[in-house]
Order: structure tokens, then C-alpha cells, then sequence
């Protein structure tokens, strides 16, 4: 048992009374119960604020209810949504540790609006808010803007150098609660245009005396089929007086899991030879071969049909320290340290036949047979194919550092102040090496094969076939060894001092000032080795691929495995080998950002046609000034860019009655472009007078929003409520052309090679880049409803369901890169529709909960390559279940399970106007479980 797990579980007695609750900890002092609850609702000065306002009432009249553990946590966060002046979200710790959730993105994802991406084996990544991208969200630790780096495979994306915050990083047992802010207040940070995530360490002051508590459980993935741990502990101090304290939390944990499926590397259209086309095929299909991709009669294909398997290794080390010093209740210091370790090996093991993603192989590629269903190539038989079995080692090294200091001092009866210090430092480092070797050659001088695809059994995964025996090392040949680099250094360094001042009961002004620096340091190496490999001999360097490829898929006749590059064998041929890795120069950046502001803001509690009223009004400042640096050409160039911004904010909450209150919240916000999109690294083409290269004059996204909610508080732990929301984009960034003079770009005369070209400075060069590009609108609607079925008899008034659903909807339009035809689509990310639910039951002996997480599907590729308009994900369900058994109260055994379904992460391309959803990723990663216990004192 965690130790905030401890505090939130111990036994609270309601005694309904009209106008006021009661509680009643059978442990702690009342003295030590108003420290815990006013450290629960302060650790932001917006939300210390906002525990000054009226006490939450109980709305019923029934006997005393005994609330305990999961059922404690969600009446507290209904507590904290009912007291804050902006729309909030909360989960508190025995919330997080009850769930069966391996990082933080998992925890968020029952939160209402919110969606995750998912990276390798399931796990949680990033979060997006009501249907914007992760880059829309400001993430927030200890009060201070998160910086983070981190990788997945190349269809999701990669490595990430956006704005968005890699929850992977973190173990959740190293939080107390998370808030999730879903609308401005000018006292608050710029950046989430989405929403504000602001994640919370534990602080020994939470606690009535020294604590201690330890847990542990063994992780079990279906397909893996090994046990890693995982572990966590929690030391705490405080002397008697409660003015000092210090506190160490720890949380480590291996994670083995084994993802796999089938990839097409998207699909495309036209190419074909058609004197290899057998008579035999139907002559209305040989006709479509052929036909443009402006065609509604073009015929897709599989660029790629690719078998794929990773198996990933994680250890992740997460370490808070917490110190602080209360020497009076006028002066306080809080100092909080954050550090976060994720070590990751991810081996991919793919079977490629892959003639279909080169012109000049697919022109040699002869057909025998076809089936089309719609307008894609289905099924079919094709001889000399070029067919490839690679390995892939990634080895990423991912370290996190924060450091924040929290001063809090009463200058006089009315005046307040606080400030923050704060530096935080990303590390990731990835060093990749593939192998690659084939069953014929890339230019076809040696004969490929005859392979057979068939979709039948399942639209995402076919069934294969080869005309070799694929397991036989000798059937392939060398053909490619890949070495790549990525390092990627980031730090950011944050201050901020706030004044507050009670000018009367019902009126509070605030102001204050913050400067921010952020860096952003990419180098990338890359270097490919076609010849002079020792142990490249395939009967050396294969191996079999030591993993069942075609168990729990659900079709039958995949392979179980076939001959792989044994990257051990290959590394060790390498060792005294001197590889000089060539610096990749369009991937080098460096990006400095600095911004500096201030605020004003005021809060008010009065009254409106005789009923409650309260919120605050304020506006924000800020300068934002980007320095951006990259090769271009071989040289090194700078330049540098800068914008302001007004955002006014209002915030109101309108009491109509005891139980039932409506929200008004307006404001504008911006998320700065991803740093990416800022890179001045790029390319001229002096001989075709084509420039290449971010943009870093772009401007920031500019929303303003509109939400209103209504929130009926039917008991303590029961709440209904409707959030109808709209935001109003003013500058969507897009992938863009534009035709400038080369002077006007600012970038070398040296590049232009006036040597040897005619070019002047005069001359117009196409350029791509990205752009600030048109308006959009996003609507849509929350519905939530937490319900405490408190009236049942007997147990089932230990039972409880929490539900909610999102709709979200915003379009733009967009150009198909291929056609050039416009065609329009919803905004990148934006899920129309989302949904979770959990049921649970709790007791003094035993804490079950079942949850269900569902998002509809989402697009990520606008326009998608190889004349495809978009491309995405897919709807996905997944549902986990959780069960606590507490032997005492010091004592409990936990055992969780995810993905009981075994839920596919499927991604697709396809077109707009006849809506096709066209295979590009699917993956299984089997079933995990989590057995442990958890002890405290």
C-alpha cells in the first residue's frame, strides 16, 4: 500500500447534515486532518485559492455511509472539482495505485476527454485533451513546465522532439494526484490550448507523523512469457512541530513484453508492368492497375507486406526527494527533486516481401493471379519478388532531471507572495543497428521469389506464402548493415514570483512575472555498410527467430518463425572495426526559446439573483523570442524569430442550489509550434532551385474558447455533469509551399552555387516548409457520471460506477500531396468520439474494479504519402481489472490485470472520398498481469 494510498483510505464517516459534512479520520488528529486536506487542495497557488471556498454539502439525508479506499478517492476529487473556479479533473493517489496502470498516461486515460497514444506492448505515451494533439497540452511537474524525449517505432512516429511529455518515463507510484485543467486562468501557464496537466510528488508534511511503505509485484506478459518486478518504496519525516520534514520515494521496474502483427508501410497505386500481368486475370482488373491515383478505378496495393515482431526490454528507475522547512506559518521552503531512468531495448525481427515499394522492382514482378475487393488488391500470386529478413537492435538511454524550489512568505495581514526556481534537463540518447538480408537483390540481377498474400481470414493480417523454405539460412544473402546515432539534449530553466493580495473578503488580487529559457540540442549519425562485414556468411549470421510469430493472432497459417540477422554475431565481427558514422546534417539543430511575462488576475465571491457566485478574471502577457540553428548546404546559419501575446481569462461558478452549480469559462491560450516545426536545418537545391527546412518565423496556435458545464452533486461521491466546450484555432500549422525570392529567405548567397548555375539572389525557389495556415473550429460535449450506489442494500452499496463520454469534432481541409486534389478531414488527433467506465466495489477487506477504455478513430498523417489522403488509428477497446484483498490494515496483496481482450493497435491510410481504411500497422501485445503485495507504517 502506498503511502498516500494510507491517507486516503483510512475510514471517513459522513454524518449528513444540511450545509455541512463532517469527517471524522479514526487515525489522525483533527489538526493533522486540516494540514493533509489543506496540502491535498494547495500545492498550486490556483488551487490553494480555490480551498478557500465553500465546503462541498451533502445532498442526502440517509444514515452515516462508511467510505473507504477507491470509493474515498473519488469522493475527494469530486470534492476538489466542486471547490475549483476552473473546469478540473482530479485522480488522487489510491485512485492511481488502484488501477491497474503501469504509468501515469494509463491513469489519465479514465479522466473525461482524454485520449492516449500508446507506444510498444500497449503502454501508454502521451495524452491528448478534448481531441488535440499531445502537442496542445501543457504538462506540468512540481508547478514547473515538463520537458521529456523519448522513442517509439517509426510508424508512431519515432522519436519525439515536440512539446508533448512522454508519461512513460515515470512509474505512477511516484505521484500523489494529478489534476487535469481543462480551461485557462491567467495566473497559469500558456501552452495548452488542449488542456494543463499538472502532476504532484508527495511532500513529508502530507503526512501526520513518519511514514514508511513498501510494495512489490511480478510482471507477466502472455507473449513474453517471463516475470520482471517491480517495485516501490516510501520514506517520510517530519519532527513533532511539523515545521521540518524530508521524504524519499523510489520506484523501479523491468517490463518484458512481446508485440507483433503485420505492417504495409502504407499502400499506393500504378507502376505495374502490364506484359507480366497473366491473361488469365480478369481484363476489367488489368485495366485498374494502372490508373492514376486521381482514378476513383486506381487499384491499391501493399507497399510492403511485412511480418513484424518486437520484443521489448524496460528499466525504468524513478527517485523523488522532497525537503521542506515551515519555520512559521508565515515562511515556507519547499524544495522537490525528480529524477527519472528509462533504459530500453527494443529488437525487431521483420519478413519482408517488399518489391512493391520500388518502381523498378515492381516493374520486374510478374502476376499470376489477383482478387480485389473495392479498390484494393486483396489477394494474389507473384513471382520474383524481393524478399528480405531484417533484424533490428535499438538501444535508447533516457534520463530526467528536475530540481524546484518553493518559497511561500506572509508579508503582511493582506500580502502574500511566492516564487519558484526551477531547472530541469532531457537526455536521450538511441543507437540503432539493422541488418538486412534477402532472397534475391534490390535491382533483381538475382531472382526473388514467388509469394502469395490473402486477406481473407482478417482484413489486417494476411496469410503469406513463399516459394522458399524461409527458415533456411542459405536461402538468403548479405545485403545491408545500418548503424544510426540519435542524441537529443534538452533543459529548461523556469522562475516565477506571484503577489497576492486580500483586498476584502470576497475580492483577491494576484500578480506576478515569469521567464523561462528552453533548449533544444539534436545530432544524428548514420552510416550504411554494404560490403566488408565479417560473419555476414548467412549460415553465420542467421539465426532462428527466437520467438512463436504466429501464436494469439487468431489466423491460422502464419509462420511460427524464420531465419534472422543475429545482431550478437554481427556486433562482435565489428569489434576493432573502425565505423566513422557520417553526421546527418538536415536532422542537426539547436533551438533556444525564451519567454518572459507577467499577469494580472482577481477573485471574486459574491452573489447573482441571490445565489453564489465566484470565479476570477485576469490577463496574461507573454513575450516569446526563438533562436534557431541548423546546417543548411554544408553551413551553419542562424535566425531568429519572435511574437507577443494578450490572453484575457474569465472563470465563473454560479451556486444555484446546494447540489447543483453551472460553470462559465472564456479565454484565449496558444501552443507554441513543436520544436520540429522550428528546425532551420534543411536543404537548397541550387540546380532546381528547391529549398528544404523548417520554419522558425512560425507563430504560435491561437485559440479562444468558450466552455460551459453543468454539475449536479447528487452525494459525496455522486455527481452528473455536462460540459459543452468550443475553441475557435486562428492559425493551424501545415505542411506548405511557397515560392520566395531566394534574398527574402535569409539564408546564404554561398548556397546558391553561383559557380556553376545562372542563379541570382532574384531568382524564386519553391520552398517546403511548414506554415501558419487557416483557421478552424472545434466543438463538442462532455457527459459524465459518477455514481455511489450508496441507497442498496446490503453490499451492494459498496458499489460504484464511474462513466463518461466525450464528443469532439473540427475540420480542415487539406491537399493530397500526389493529386493535388483538396479534400477535408478532421483536425490531426482529434478523436470524435471517447469513452471510459469503471466499475468498482470496495470494503474494509476487499477493493474490485473492471474499467473499460474506448476511442474512436483518429487521424495522425495529413496529407499521408504515396497518394493516400490520411492516415490514423483505428477505434480500440481495452478493458482492466483490479482486486485488492487487504489482510490488515498495514497489509494487502494486489493483483491486476491489462488487456484482458488482447486488443490490436491498428493504424490505417486511405481516401476520403470513399472513406477506405486500408491496413498500415497491426499489432497484438497479448495480456499482462501484475501480482503483489503492498505494506506500510
Amino acid at each position: 500500500m502506498s503511502p498516500s494510498d494510507q491517507v486516503t483510505s483510512l475510514p471517513c464517516v459522513i454524518l449528513p447534515r444540511k450545509g455541512s459534512i463532517q469527517m471524522s479520520f479514526s487515525r489522525y488528529s483533527t489538526r493533522a486532518s486540516r494540514l493533509a486536506l489543506a496540502v491535498t487542495l494547495g500545492l498550486t497557488p490556483a488551487l490553494a485559492r480555490a480551498a478557500d471556498e465553500a465546503a462541498p454539502q451533502d445532498a442526502g439525508d440517509a444514515s452515516a455511509i462508511v467510505v473507504r479506499g477507491f470509493a474515498q478517492s473519488v469522493k475527494n476529487a469530486i470534492d476538489l472539482k466542486r471547490r475549483a473556479s476552473v473546469s478540473l479533473d482530479s485522480i488522487l493517489a489510491s485512485d492511481i495505485a488502484s488501477f491497474p496502470d503501469t504509468n501515469l498516461a494509463e491513469s489519465i486515460a479514465r479522466v473525461p476527454g482524454v485520449a492516449i497514444t500508446r507506444d510498444a506492448g500497449g503502454e501508454g505515451r502521451q495524452v491528448s485533451l478534448r481531441g488535440f494533439t499531445p502537442d496542445y497540452t501543457l504538462v506540468r511537474v512540481a508547478g514547473m513546465t515538463a520537458i521529456s524525449t523519448g522513442g517509439s517505432i517509426d510508424a508512431r512516429g519515432g522519436t519525439s522532439n515536440s512539446r508533448s511529455f512522454d508519461f512513460n518515463l515515470f512509474a505512477s507510484e511516484l505521484f500523489t494526484r494529478i489534476d487535469v485543467r481543462k480551461s485557462a486562468e491567467a495566473s497559469v501557464e500558456e501552452g495548452g490550448i488542449g488542456g494543463t496537466i499538472d502532476l504532484h510528488t508527495a511532500r513529508p508534511l502530507d503526512y501526520a507523523k513518519p511514514r514508511f511503505a513498501l510494495s512489490g509485484q511480478g510482471f507477466y506478459n502472455s507473449f513474453a512469457k517471463d516475470v520482471a518486478p517491480r517495485v516501490a518504496g516510501l520514506a517520510s519525516w517530519r519532527n513533532s512541530e511539523g515545521t521540518l520534514g524530508a521524504l524519499v520515494s523510489v520506484a523501479y521496474s523491468q517490463r518484458n513484453v512481446v508485440e507483433k502483427g503485420f505492417s504495409t508501410v502504407r499502400w499506393a497505386t500504378g507502376g505495374w508492368n502490364l506484359a507480366n500481368v497473366s491473361s488469365t486475370i480478369d481484363s476489367s482488373i488489368t485495366s485498374r492497375l494502372n490508373a492514376g491515383a486521381a482514378s476513383a478505378n486506381a487499384l491499391y496495393f501493399p507497399r510492403y507486406l511485412r511480418y513484424d515482431l518486437y520484443a521489448i526490454q524496460q528499466k525504468r528507475l524513478g527517485v523523488t526527494a522532497a525537503f521542506q522547512y515551515h519555520p512559521s506559518s508565515d515562511l515556507q521552503f519547499d524544495l522537490d527533486l525528480l529524477y527519472g531512468r528509462l533504459r530500453g531495448t527494443r529488437d525487431e525481427y521483420h519478413l519482408d516481401s517488399n518489391s512493391w515499394n520500388n518502381s523498378g522492382a515492381l516493374g520486374r514482378t510478374t502476376v499470376s493471379a489477383l482478387g480485389v475487393t473495392g479498390n484494393q488488391i486483396t489477394s494474389g500470386t507473384f513471382g520474383n519478388v524481393w524478399v528480405r529478413s531484417d533484424t533490428g537492435r535499438y538501444e535508447s538511454r533516457n534520463d530526467y532531471y528536475q530540481g524546484v524550489l518553493n518559497m511561500k512568505a506572509r508579508l503582511s495581514s493582506r500580502l502574500t507572495m511566492d516564487a519558484l526556481a526551477g531547472y530541469q534537463m532531457s537526455q536521450y540518447d538511441n543507437q540503432r543497428t539493422e541488418a538486412y538480408f534477402t532472397r534475391g537483390d534490390s535491382s533483381h540481377t538475382t531472382s526473388g521469389s514467388t509469394v502469395s498474400f490473402d486477406f481473407s481470414q482478417n482484413p489486417n493480417l494476411p496469410v503469406l506464402t513463399y516459394g522458399f523454405d524461409i527458415t533456411n539460412p542459405n536461402s538468403y544473402i548479405f545485403n545491408l548493415l545500418r548503424l544510426q546515432n540519435q542524441r537529443i539534449l534538452r533543459n529548461n530553466i523556469n522562475a516565477k514570483l506571484n503577489f497576492h493580495y486580500d483586498v476584502s473578503p470576497q475580492i483577491k488580487l494576484h500578480a506576478g512575472g515569469i521567464y523561462t529559457r528552453q533548449m533544444l540540442n539534436q545530432r544524428y549519425y548514420t552510416l550504411d555498410v554494404t560490403s566488408g562485414v565479417a560473419n555476414s556468411s548467412p549460415s553465420v549470421a542467421l539465426t532462428t527467430m527466437p520467438y512463436n510469430f504466429g501464436e494469439g493472432l487468431g489466423v491460422t497459417g502464419l509462420p511460427t518463425t524464420w531465419a534472422a540477422p543475429d545482431l550478437n554475431s554481427l556486433r562482435s565481427s565489428m569489434n576493432g572495426n573502425s565505423y566513422g558514422l557520417n553526421m546527418d546534417q538536415a536532422s542537426t539543430a539547436r533551438i533556444i526559446e525564451q519567454v518572459s511575462g507577467g499577469y494580472v488576475e482577481g477573485d471574486y465571491r459574491g452573489s447573482l439573483l441571490g445565489h453564489d457566485l465566484r470565479g476570477n478574471l485576469g490577463l496574461r502577457f507573454m513575450h516569446t523570442a526563438i533562436t534557431s540553428q541548423g546546417y543548411i548546404g554544408g553551413l551553419w546559419v542562424s535566425q531568429g524569430s519572435s511574437y507577443n501575446d494578450f490572453m484575457p481569462s474569465l472563470n465563473a461558478v454560479w451556486g444555484l442550489s446546494d447540489n447543483f452549480q453551472l460553470r462559465l469559462a472564456a479565454d484565449r491560450n496558444i501552443s507554441r509550434p513543436t520544436l520540429g516545426s522550428l528546425m532551420v536545418s534543411g536543404s537548397v537545391d541550387a540546380n532546381n532551385k528547391i529549398i528544404r527546412q523548417g520554419n522558425p518565423n512560425l507563430k504560435p496556435f491561437r485559440a479562444n474558447s468558450l466552455g460551459l458545464s453543468a454539475e449536479y452533486y447528487l452525494s459525496a461521491r455522486s455527481l452528473l455533469a455536462i460540459t459543452p466546450f468550443y475553441k475557435h484555432i486562428e492559425s493551424l500549422i501545415i505542411s506548405s509551399y511557397d515560392y520566395p525570392t531566394y534574398a527574402s529567405t535569409g539564408l546564404p548567397l554561398s548556397l546558391l552555387n553561383v559557380a556553376t548555375t545562372s542563379n541570382s539572389a532574384s531568382d524564386v525557389f519553391t520552398r517546403q516548409w511548414y506554415a501558419n495556415g487557416q483557421q478552424a473550429k472545434v466543438k463538442g460535449v462532455e457527459m459524465s457520471a459518477n455514481i455511489g450506489f450508496d441507497f442498496l442494500p446490503g453490499l451492494l452499496k459498496n458499489t460504484g460506477i464511474l462513466a463518461n463520454y466525450t464528443y469532439a469534432d473540427g475540420t480542415a481541409t487539406y491537399t493530397n500531396a500526389t493529386t493535388g486534389k483538396a479534400f477535408v478531414a478532421t483536425l490531426p488527433q482529434l478523436t470524435r468520439h471517447s469513452a471510459n467506465a469503471t466499475l468498482y466495489y470496495t470494503d474494509a477487506k476487499f477493493d474490485a474494479r473492471v474499467s473499460v477504455n474506448y476511442h474512436g478513430r483518429y487521424l495522425t498523417d495529413l496529407p499521408a504519402a504515396n497518394a493516400n489522403d490520411v492516415g490514423g488509428y483505428n477505434p480500440r477497446t481495452q478493458i482492466d481489472a483490479s482486486l485488492r484483498y487487504n489482510i490488515t490494515p498495514q497489509a494487502a496483496v494486489t493483483l491486476d490485470a491489462v488487456n484482458l481482450t488482447n486488443a490490436a493497435d491498428s493504424q490505417y491510410v486511405g481516401n476520403v472520398a470513399d472513406n477506405s481504411n486500408r491496413v498500415y500497422t497491426y499489432l497484438k501485445s497479448g495480456r499482462s498481469f501484475m501480482l503483489g503485495a503492498r505494506i506500510s507504517m
